[in-house]
Formats: C-alpha cells, structure tokens, sequence
C-alpha cells in the first residue's frame, strides 16, 4: 500500500482467493473490471487466473513454489537445511530439492532437516512437503547438478558454493529459473522479503521460457503501417502480398494488393 501510495494509486479493493479473481476479471458493482491480473495466490487462485486469461491478461501460473539448491562440500548443512524448510513450509506441496556431489554433506543436510523440524513452529506444513516433495539428490558432479536445475527450470536457485572458478563456471551453465542466489549468504529468504528481488516468479518449469512478474506484463507490443504510394517499398512489398495471396489460393487478398498496383 506504501508502494500504491508513492505511485499515485487511488483505489485499492481489499479481496482476495479465487472470487477475487473473477471479480476483477468481470466487475462487479463495487469492484471494475481490470485489463491485467498478476501475482501469486494459492492453487485456487492460480486456477482461477488460468481460467480468466484471455478475458484479462495474467502474468502466469504460479505455484506451488520451489526451491533448488546445488551445494558443494563447502556449503554449511545447517544454512541448507534452513533454506529447504523456508520453502517447504508455505506449502505442503511446496518443493524443497538439494543436488550435490558431496555424499557426506547430504547426509548432514538430512540430519539437520531433522532436528530444525523438530522446532519448527510450522513443522506440520514443512514436514509434509519434505515427505511429498522434498528431495536431496546425490549427482556425479556439479555440472550434473547444473543440467538438472536447467530441466527443472526451478522458482528460485540457489548455488551454494564458495566464490571462485568452480562457481563462475557453474553460474555460467545455468539459464533456466525466475531467481538466481550465487553464494553461501545469498539466502532465498532474502529475496522474499528485504533484498529487491522479484517476489513473483515462474513455476512448475515455465522459467524456461519466461520471467517473473515485472513493468512488461503491463506493456503491449502494437505495430503500424504507413506507405508512399508509387514508391519502390510500396510497389514491392504488393507484388509480393499478390503473389503469397495466389500461392495460398486466397483470391480476395491477391487482389486487395493488385488492385493497388
């Protein structure tokens, strides 16, 4: 609301869940109808937006939310497990993964997983998605790790390495998330809340082909046309739209261009 203020905005309607949705994507009597939904919600929300796009523009899908961390034997087990149970308590579909090389320290980063559950005030939440979802995964090396975020195209990724050639080269391989954390205090938690980044962002493998939310989802690309009658653009550019319109047996679009000749 600081945010809206700061911006000039003048009406801010306080609804939420799906018949928010579907609110703003119709109108209601109190409620106008919106051009552009965006951000996150849980799976009803999502669902909804997914039903509303084309009668408004949407962002994405996004949810349930994710975690992938690839970790070398530098990386502190306590600091990792933190970051998986940060993530697997929004949701007990949320998805909490480790990748590492380092079979010892997915051991420790077990045992820690372990004993901060056992303290953790939304254990319930946070257990169940590490029982339905959470994953740690032993690779050959870190460029395998590298390959699997890239297929995964996670919401957040996390490189948990010290700072040097192995990291660059790894920083330099991967190219599918909606945020990149390079380095051990790069916590995903501060994206979340104090460091900037984007709060929204593709899920369920859609990074690899989108961002997260930003300016662009409420800009549109429009084009125009303007010719010169009897000059040399003009005249080619309708020989050719004659000859693509008879190729395709479209008469009326042959003619459309001919008649301009």
């Amino acid at each position: 609301m600081a945010a809206a203020y700061i911006c000039g905005v003048k009406r801010v309607f306080a609804c939420g869940g799906a018949q928010a949705i579907a609110a703003m994507a119709f109108g209601t009597e109190s409620i106008p109808r919106a051009d552009v939904i965006v951000g996150p919600g849980n799976k009803y929300v999502a669902e909804a937006k997914k039903l509303v796009y084309g009668i408004a523009g949407i962002d994405m899908i996004a949810g349930p939310t994710e975690v992938f961390i690839i970790a070398d034997g530098t990386a502190d087990p306590a600091w990792i497990a933190a970051d998986l149970l940060a993530q697997a308590e929004h949701d007990i579909v949320a998805q909490a993964v480790l990748a590492t090389p380092d079979e010892s320290l997915a051991l420790r980063v077990a045992e820690e997983i372990d004993k901060q559950l056992a303290v953790l005030p939304t254990r319930e939440t946070a257990a169940a998605s590490i029982g339905n979802c959470g994953r740690i995964i032993i690779t050959d090396s870190l460029e395998q790790a590298a390959s699997l975020a890239n297929r995964k195209a996670p919401e957040h990724l996390e490189l948990a390495m010290t700072g040097g050639t192995e990291l660059a080269k790894i920083v330099s391989m991967v190219h599918n998330y909606g945020s990149l954390f390079i380095g051990h205090g790069a916590a995903e938690v501060l994206g979340d809340y104090a460091a900037g980044l984007n709060h929204t962002l593709p899920t369920s493998g859609s990074a690899r082909f989108t961002g997260g939310l930003s300016v662009r989802c409420f800009l549109k690309t429009v084009t125009t046309l303007r010719t010169i009658e009897g000059s040399s653009g003009f005249k080619a550019s309708a020989r050719a739209a004659v000859v693509l319109g008879t190729a395709e047996g479209l008469a009326a679009h042959a003619r459309a261009a001919g008649i301009r000749l």
